[in-house]
Order: C-alpha cells, then structure tokens, then sequence
C-alpha cells in the first residue's frame, strides 16, 4: 500500500510525540529565562533606582511571574540585606526566587520548577 513498515510508524510516533513535548516546553525555558534576567537586573539596578525596599521588589516579581503565569508564592521570594563590610555603609542585596511553571501535554500537565538567585553589593 504505502510501504510503511511497522518500525518507520513507531518511529514516526516516537518523533512526533518528542517534537509536540518540545513545542510545549520551549516556551516555558524561554520566558523563565526572561524571567531569571528580569530578577537579575532588577536587583542589579535596584539601588540606582532607589528602591531597595523589599516590598517593592517583591511586588515587581509577582506581578512579572501573573505576566507569564509562573506559579509563585510569595513566601518563597527571599529577600535579604547583609552589611558587605562591617562597620561601613556598603550593603549587599539577594535575592532568590524559587518558582514553578505548568507545561500542558494534553494527557497530563507537567510542573517544572525553576530557582534563580541574585545578588548586588552597593
């Protein structure tokens, strides 16, 4: 008939089945790499904006992972000051996010969890 062997059609699925997954998960890699840059530099220029205030830099995060509907509790925002040389006015500023991201395989839904820390001294 059409001279596909049985291997070439379990071949043909396997593939498939592998490009539809990586069709699904490529663009939830890409926008938690946005979204790990988006923390870096937000820390990285936090404190030329003049706003290192926790609250603040916890209400830009949340609202950036509602953008790509990343779930993420704001518990697990941790934001921390430390005094970089004691005794000086230097500070250094972390922070660390760990966030998970749904990826919808029409059987199942898969999470996929990601951590990312940055840290600045000023």
């Amino acid at each position: 008939m059409f001279g596909i062997t049985v291997r070439q059609l379990i071949f043909g699925t396997i593939l498939g089945s592998l490009l539809f997954a990586f069709a699904q998960c490529a663009p939830v890699y890409f926008y938690a790499w946005e979204f790990d840059d988006f923390i870096k530099d937000e820390v990285k220029f936090a404190p030329l904006r003049e706003s290192t205030y926790e609250d603040h830099l916890r209400a830009h995060i949340l609202d950036l992972a509602r953008h790509y509907k990343f779930d993420l509790d704001p518990k697990q925002i941790r934001i921390s000051k430390t005094p970089t040389i004691p005794g000086m006015s230097w500070q250094t500023l972390s922070v660390e996010v760990t966030y998970s991201a749904p990826v919808d395989l029409d059987l199942f839904t898969r999470e996929l969890h990601f951590h990312t820390i940055a840290s600045i001294a000023y």
